[in-house]
């Protein structure tokens, strides 16, 4: 399976058309985005379309959409898959996603959910990818200014599932 990960494209007009050729370019089977495509859900529609247009995509709301606007426009597009506090499986690869948040170093909310999607996927014989859009915490992509920033929360769930792609943004 061919995949194209992006993150963080803000409505920016550069970033898409960036995207575009590289989606033409590569031929993915499918897109897996870690949120924030809007500016405070600014755009989100047209982005969704444009996204859409591209191929199979799979997506995490990030901290400038809400759980709910993504939800609800993901809906209205044939190939847009909106996966927060669940799983998907796609050619036999669980994908397993998370939105939001990115300011806090715990998310027990996710913490609870994550136990039974680590359960979840403990049964999957396949492949797996967790997408999220804050970074886990103590890595390269959660350090800013003076220490680590991301998610202890995510780190966790990544030691424990093993996924074998992990996805997020965030921080730039």
């Amino acid at each position: 399976m061919k995949l194209v990960a992006f993150v963080d494209l803000h409505a920016d007009g550069r970033r898409l058309k960036q995207l575009r050729m590289l989606v033409q370019r590569e031929k993915p089977s499918l897109l897996l985005c870690a949120g924030d495509i809007s500016v405070f859900e600014q755009g989100l529609g047209e982005m969704l379309f444009a996204i859409n247009q591209m191929g199979k995509a799979v997506i995490v709301h990030g901290n400038h959409e809400s759980e709910e606007r993504m939800a609800d426009l993901a809906g209205f597009f044939e190939d847009i898959s909106f996966v927060h506090n669940g799983f998907i499986v796609h050619e036999n690869v669980a994908i397993v996603g998370h939105g939001g948040g990115g300011f806090d170093t715990r998310d027990r909310s996710f913490e609870r959910t994550g136990k039974k999607l680590h359960r979840a996927l403990a049964k999957h014989k396949g492949k797996s990818i967790f997408i999220m859009h804050a970074p886990p915490y103590g890595t390269a992509l959660d350090a800013i200014m003076d220490g680590h920033r991301g998610s202890k929360s995510y780190r966790e769930f990544i030691e424990k599932a093993q996924p074998d792609l992990a996805i997020c943004g965030h921080f730039h």
